[in-house]
């Protein structure tokens, strides 16, 4: 396992990143992801697929191979109460065991109990039994970014004071600058929040594709799902060009005027020490009658 010491440079571990995994969105496979974070000097990366975690095995072995720290996690998407038609997202990373099989509990339920139109969601209630030894992330994309988009400080923070009672100790604020415009929007309403309620910052790119020249061919993919063409002009464009794995000096770049929020990529990535192991069985005792 490598040690996090970060590149001279400055210190970066993306830890949102989609690979070929999310089935509806999302480019690379682990292992080229793996392979491009080792390229890029940095000691760790997060694959967080939606909803499940069909390349783990694969970017374990990858990650190992490259010298890169794997991050183990998912972007999950939480059916609005009032409304559940509607979702927001958040991420879940894994400390430990504990947290490992309490991911997979709720990634489980998601797809058994939670099926929103044929799609899988988290459900609110399940949260408080199935938090220990997970970090989460919540950004514009979250219920608390949703709110500050809305304009609706009070919610906002009424929301993040609920979420910090799920995960004490064990919640960030995300910030990405893609240039999607809702980034922006809700960064103030954040960076805010992250003060007042003293929340640790990180930065995020939101990671599709591993370099930029993918994202055309990442374009494709989202149609490909969405059963829609490339020029139609009615489809929804919800990604941009910029969300590809940039290295911690463009990180940097981004942003210059809170370096903190790089800091804490890696102070957080040191907090992840999930191994998953490989090689070993695990069989299941089956108890036989004396003599059998």
């Amino acid at each position: 396992m490598p040690d996090l010491e970060p590149s001279p440079a400055r210190p970066f571990v993306h830890l949102r990143v989609h690979s070929q995994y999310s089935l509806e969105d999302g480019l690379g496979t682990p292992a080229a992801l793996a392979a491009r974070a080792r390229e890029l000097d940095s000691p760790a990366l997060a694959i967080t697929d939606w909803h499940n975690l069909f390349g783990l095995v694969k970017f374990v072995r990858a990650a190992h191979k490259q010298g890169v720290k794997p991050l183990v996690g998912a972007d999950l998407r939480l059916v609005d109460p009032t409304d559940e038609s509607q979702a927001s997202v958040f991420t879940l990373l894994v400390q430990d065991r504990t947290g490992y099989l309490n991911l997979c509990r709720l990634i489980s339920k998601s797809f058994i109990e939670g099926r929103v139109q044929g799609q899988p969601r988290i459900r609110s209630e399940w949260l408080p039994g199935h938090s220990d030894g997970l970090i989460t992330l919540l950004g514009w994309q979250s219920s608390v970014g949703q709110a500050l988009l809305g304009d609706h400080f009070e919610e906002a923070r009424r929301r993040l004071i609920h979420w910090l009672g799920l995960f004490p100790d064990r919640l960030y604020l995300e910030l990405q600058r893609t240039g999607r415009s809702p980034e922006n929007t809700a960064e103030p309403g954040l960076l805010a929040l992250a003060a007042e309620r003293a929340v640790p910052i990180v930065a995020s790119n939101d990671v599709r594709f591993p370099d930029q020249d993918q994202f055309l061919a990442h374009e494709a993919r989202v149609c490909i799902h969405q059963g829609r063409r490339l020029d139609d002009k009615f489809r929804s464009r919800e990604f941009v060009d910029q969300q590809y794995l940039k290295s911690p000096q463009q990180m940097a770049e981004l942003f210059a005027d809170l370096p903190v929020a790089l800091d804490n990529t890696v102070d957080l990535a040191r907090r992840l020490n999930f191994d998953l192991q490989l090689g070993e069985y695990s069989l299941p005792e089956f108890p036989v009658p004396e003599g059998e």
